[in-house]
């Protein structure tokens, strides 16, 4: 889907509507200053909702790297076998592995499906 900035420049280049743009046809009448305005708006919004979503992606998979390196370490420094220690190994695989199955979610729009589905079974719509 292209960038609303982009098509809001192509409609101010070539002086011509926004919806004249997403129709494909020309018409005869002008974008209208309030329309602009609001045109411009959404296309805030949704920089900074894209801005939002990315760095919670990318705090994701930073939790995810930093726990693959915890547990590489600790697989390299062969510390006793302890409760603790194996607790640790494991949690951080387990940190790890969710991280990226998140991000994957997160990134491809299946978590915001999942979460609709979620809203609409409890009736929080």
């Amino acid at each position: 889907m292209p960038d609303l900035d982009i098509l809001i420049e192509m409609a101010d280049f070539y002086d011509v509507d926004l919806r004249e743009i997403l129709d494909g046809e020309r018409k005869s009448e002008k974008m209208n200053e309030e329309l602009k305005e609001t045109v411009l708006k959404v296309a805030e919004y949704s920089n900074e909702e894209k801005k939002r979503n990315s760095r919670l992606v990318l705090a994701y998979f930073v939790l995810g790297i930093i726990a693959l390196i915890v547990n590489l370490a600790m697989n390299f420094m062969e510390l006793e076998e302890t409760f603790w220690v194996g607790f640790l190994e494991g949690s951080t695989g387990g940190i790890a592995l969710a991280a990226m199955i998140m991000g994957i979610l997160f990134v491809t729009g299946t978590l915001n499906k999942i979460c609709a589905f979620k809203k609409r079974l409890l009736g929080k719509e």
